[in-house]
């Protein structure tokens, strides 16, 4: 019996595909023919994977009954192509200079686990972008899976692109900084360093509100802005990075000294050297003020007056712009002119002595003060020059008072004066003589004293009395007690009388 199976003309299958009746889809045209489909390739074992290729099958139904049935077979082209797969990356990234690229930066998949191989990825620019640098810019990564079976399986490519970006050097400094004028900025003063060493360039320094080397020159008193510019020597794949810095300058402060207080004499001229007065910054080239407060005069080279002073000591720097001037006070106290008086200590002198100041030997002892002595005893209200002082102890103050007394002292000196009582002088005939019954009288003893007072004779004296002396000789003493007793001594003296007897007349009748 002959019989028929339908199946498909040709088939076009995927590596991996196992070649099967059911793919060939083999259809016995009558049901009743028992028998089996018998697959064969030449060469090839049909019940394994055949490799991607172009074969013949031969489909043959073997049938049961080969004495009654005609067994029937038929020849199917079978192209078996190349597995196809897919791999997953990005499909574009975005990398700063010097990252190097890798399989996880890009995102590297191979969706299907089960095929076997590597990838293998280039660059337009670089052999093997995975371990080189690229530069900034755009890149095209071609991303290639390479199956280890290149017969059975496509090798797949896909594309991404990558942007370099520039590398942000990373430099730091201070926001803000302040000094003082005449201080010369550094890079160290600034703090500014660019963390990554390996980058080379340098650092480039200007003045945003002045045309100047902030570097080199001095910057002004005053807020300035100054821009720090890292200036690399690759531009291509570095970026110039900037920063800004407040520099605030303040006024330098000049220094000088100078005493606080000052306690002279008059006529002391004030001098600089007087007040101690030194610059400690002479650089500034500055210059001092000198001002009384109180006359707002210049002290310098005058005599002041005694007195309380207080004396402003300005340093005017040439630039008050960049310079602060510096003013002192000097407290000064003008004490009055101190010089000496010479008098005799001490001075012994009868009363009666008129005391002069020649006696006293006053002097000043310097003439250059002009002026005159005062005199006054402090135990009598008489005055001690010019007038009898009384017998006793006695101070003379000797004052020198100047006629400029604001400016000088009245200097004062003690003299011990000792005044003696005087002794009077008296005059007394040593010897009267005259006859027994003469009539003794005061004109005859002819006594005379210097001062008054009283005499006292011993014995009494028969002053006209009815008494006579007898005829010889008596001495009398006589005692002079003055008036004064305060002042003068007594006197005690003697003298004779001497009575001549009484001669008789006789006469003759």
């Amino acid at each position: 019996y002959s019989f028929d199976f339908s199946c498909v003309t040709s088939l076009d299958v995927m590596y991996r595909t196992l070649i099967t009746k059911e793919l060939l889809k083999v259809t016995i045209m009558d049901s009743f023919v028992e028998g089996k489909v018998v697959l064969s390739c030449q060469n090839h074992d049909i019940c394994s994977v055949l490799p991607a290729g172009e074969y013949l099958v031969n489909v043959l139904f073997q049938v049961a009954d080969t004495k009654n049935f005609i067994p029937v077979e038929k020849v199917v082209p079978v192209m078996i192509r190349r597995y196809s797969f897919d791999i997953y990356c990005a499909d574009c990234r975005e990398i700063v200079y010097g990252t190097i690229l890798s399989t996880e930066l890009l995102d590297v998949k191979l969706l299907d686990e089960s095929v076997e191989g590597r990838f293998v990825i280039t660059s337009d620019s670089s052999n093997n972008p995975l371990r080189d640098t690229l530069t900034a810019g755009e890149h095209l990564i071609t991303t290639l899976y390479q199956p280890t079976d290149g017969v059975n399986f496509i090798p797949i490519s896909k594309a991404t692109i990558v942007t370099v970006l520039k590398f942000t050097p990373i430099v730091r400094s201070l926001e803000k900084l302040v000094i003082t004028y005449g201080t010369i900025l550094t890079p160290k003063l600034l703090e500014v360093v660019c963390e990554n060493s390996d980058i080379g360039g340098e650092f480039m320094y200007s003045c945003v509100n002045l045309n100047v080397d902030p570097l080199n020159e001095l910057l002004s008193a005053g807020l300035h802005m100054l821009t720090i510019l890292f200036h690399t020597f690759d531009t291509l794949n570095y970026i110039q990075v900037e920063r800004v810095v407040k520099v605030e300058v303040e006024r330098y402060v000049p220094e000088f000294e100078c005493v606080s207080e000052l306690d002279i004499v008059y006529r002391t001229v004030i001098s600089e050297e007087l007040l101690k007065v030194q610059c400690n910054t002479p650089h500034v080239g500055g210059k001092f003020i000198f001002s009384e407060i109180s006359t707002s005069t210049n002290p310098i080279g005058q005599v002041l007056s005694a007195g309380v002073y207080s004396i402003s000591i300005l340093y005017q720097p040439p630039n008050i712009i960049n310079y602060v001037p510096v003013q002192k006070f000097v407290n000064v106290m003008v004490r009055q002119y101190s010089y000496a008086i010479s008098c005799e200590a001490e001075l012994k002198i009868v009363y009666g002595t008129v005391v002069t100041s020649e006696m006293l030997k006053v002097t000043c002892c310097d003439e250059t003060v002009m002026g005159g002595f005062v005199f006054n005893c402090c135990t009598s209200t008489l005055p001690p020059i010019g007038d009898l002082l009384p017998a006793g102890s006695h101070v003379i103050v000797v004052k020198y008072h100047p006629s400029d007394e604001a400016n000088y002292i009245v200097v004062e000196k003690r003299v011990s004066i000792e005044v003696e009582k005087c002794l009077p002088s008296i005059e007394l005939v040593n010897t009267i003589r005259f006859t027994y019954e003469t009539v003794l009288t005061k004109d005859m003893i002819s006594f005379e004293s210097s001062v008054e007072g009283t005499v006292q004779y011993s014995p009494p004296l028969l002053l006209n009395s009815d008494e006579f002396y007898t005829a010889g000789e008596h001495r009398i003493s006589l005692l002079f007690m003055p008036q004064d007793e305060h002042n003068y001594f007594s006197v005690e003296s003697n003298f004779v009388l001497t009575v001549d007897k009484f001669i008789p007349k006789i006469t003759w009748d």
